[in-house]
């Protein structure tokens, strides 16, 4: 270090120190002039590049607009085509309706003829007319002449005359098609009687076996079926019925031959509409809910039954097969009503002759539970009934009793005759099916009463349980032939007037009677 501090190390130190500084700066020059070259060769690829991305884009564009004129000019052909046919087509329309105007002209012209023609007529028809009034009148004054009669009294004789006479000759033609009729008759019956039986069966089990539920609005009908029918669906598998969506306007119908599952559904589908919650869970909530209800209602209704007849003792099965009863309906009588009335006929027959009327009751009550039997189809309900009865612990009398009561088999007990009796005047008597006995009263009432407004009617008769009205009429009122007219009014009357379930035979009588004593 001291070396170098003499003046010897600085003649040494000094061209070191320049060499060093001219190498940096050379090399500093350098490094520009290389960073310059490097730039300068940069900006020439990037001139490059710039201008071959011109060019393609120049390219593309020349393609697309190539590309697009030629989707333009497949359009335009299109379009052109397009207008075309449009064009064809109101050309023929326009044809069309040049050639419909053309005819509309033609009849409108016909239409202008023919009016004219039309008026022309009607004038000559009303110069017609006004000759015809004017020897109307003439005449009228000729007979007026002739008859010493005024106009008005000319015409009511002759009006009088000629009704007279059409009434005549109407109840000639009526007795004659009556007559043919007649003739006809049996083979016309015949025909009538095959139809009816064709039908009779579908119709009557339809009305015993459906049941109507009305619905608050036809809405109503989609939430019962549900998306895809999976309400409607589980609904009859939890009932065991068939459930009808028609076009029945606010209504659906059930339909199954068992009473109680019929009753059951209708009770569940119409709190299933009230809850509005229409789903498969809640249709089984709800049917088990209503079959428990209505298990029980029908034990009450077998209780007071029993109840009102005075019968003690009976088993709970058979109580329960009682209040069954007041669901099946046959004939229009409800079973359970009829076996309460047989039970009491059959008390009051005992009783009359000595017999056991409580064993009477007994049987009378209980002799139709056999139509509760769904499970033993094969039998008459008599013969079912008995099982039962034996079945549940009932005495061999009452068994016996059940069993005979339609004859099917011997009877071996009085109670078996009393209680035969008793059905009988419980199903045969007048009135009995159909219509309660009080209306069947005042339909026969009404029926006599209807045939005696019209005149010359002395007395009237409804007989045969009102399928037939007797007619007395007075002989010196009404002749043969009015008679014919009489009978058919009084029958149209009564059409018109009475309701009636069958046929009614309108028979009149008219007679004269000729007195004389031997003295």
């Amino acid at each position: 270090m001291e070396l170098l501090m003499t003046p010897a190390g600085l003649n040494i130190l000094l061209p070191a120190v320049a060499l060093v500084v001219i190498a940096f700066i050379m090399g500093f020059l350098a490094r520009i002039y290389l960073e310059q070259k490097i730039h300068a060769k940069a900006e020439e690829e990037a001139e490059r590049i710039v201008e071959e991305a011109r060019r393609e884009a120049e390219n593309l564009k020349q393609e697309a607009i190539w590309e697009g004129q030629e989707e333009v000019e497949e359009r335009k052909q299109e379009i052109e085509e397009e207008l075309g046919e449009e064009k064809r087509k109101l050309e023929k329309r326009q044809s069309r309706l040049e050639k419909r105007e053309s005819e509309l002209e033609e009849k409108l012209e016909q239409v202008y003829e023919e009016t004219n023609e039309l008026k022309a007529k009607r004038n000559e028809l009303e110069e017609r007319k006004e000759a015809v009034q004017q020897q109307l009148k003439e005449a009228d004054k000729e007979l007026e002449r002739i008859s010493g009669l005024t106009a008005e009294e000319a015409e009511k004789r002759l009006r009088n005359s000629l009704l007279d006479e059409a009434k005549r000759e109407a109840a000639q033609q009526i007795k004659k098609i009556k007559s043919e009729a007649e003739s006809k008759a049996e083979q016309q019956a015949r025909r009538v009687i095959a139809r009816a039986l064709q039908r009779c069966a579908v119709e009557e089990t339809t009305e015993a076996t459906v049941k109507v539920v009305e619905l608050p609005s036809d809405d109503m009908k989609g939430r019962i079926i549900g998306r895809d029918g999976r309400n409607i669906r589980a609904f009859e598998k939890v009932t065991g019925v068939d459930l009808i969506v028609d076009d029945t306007p606010e209504a659906v119908t059930i339909s199954c031959f068992d009473p109680i599952r019929r009753e059951l559904a209708s009770q569940t589908l119409e709190k299933l509409i009230l809850d509005g919650r229409i789903q498969p869970a809640r249709v089984e909530k709800l049917y088990e809910k209503t079959k428990k209800e209505l298990d029980e209602k029908i034990w009450e209704k077998g209780e007071q039954a029993l109840g009102e007849v005075g019968v003690p003792g009976v088993a709970d099965e058979l109580v329960q097969r009682i209040g069954e009863l007041d669901y099946i309906v046959e004939g229009g009588q409800n079973q359970l009503d009829h076996s309460i009335q047989v039970a009491h006929l059959a008390g009051l027959l005992a009783a009359e002759i000595g017999a056991d009327r409580q064993m009477a009751r007994r049987v009378g009550i209980l002799h139709a539970i056999g139509k509760t039997d769904r499970e033993n189809s094969n039998k008459s309900y008599a013969i079912a009934g008995a099982d039962l009865a034996k079945k549940h612990g009932e005495s061999k009398p009452v068994v016996y009793a059940i069993a005979a009561h339609n004859e099917e088999r011997p009877f071996k007990t009085v109670e078996g005759i009393i209680l035969y009796v008793a059905n009988k005047l419980s199903i045969e008597r007048p009135g009995a099916r159909k219509e309660k006995f009080g209306n069947f009263i005042n339909r026969l009432q009404k029926l006599e009463d209807t045939a005696k407004e019209f005149d010359g009617v002395e007395e009237s008769f409804a007989i045969q349980a009102g399928r037939e009205m007797r007619v007395i009429v007075d002989a010196q009122v009404v002749d043969d032939t009015e008679a014919e007219i009489l009978a058919r009014d009084i029958a149209e009357r009564i059409a018109e007037k009475v309701d009636y379930p069958d046929q009614i035979k309108i028979s009149l009588l008219r007679e004269n009677r000729v007195v004389d004593y031997a003295q």
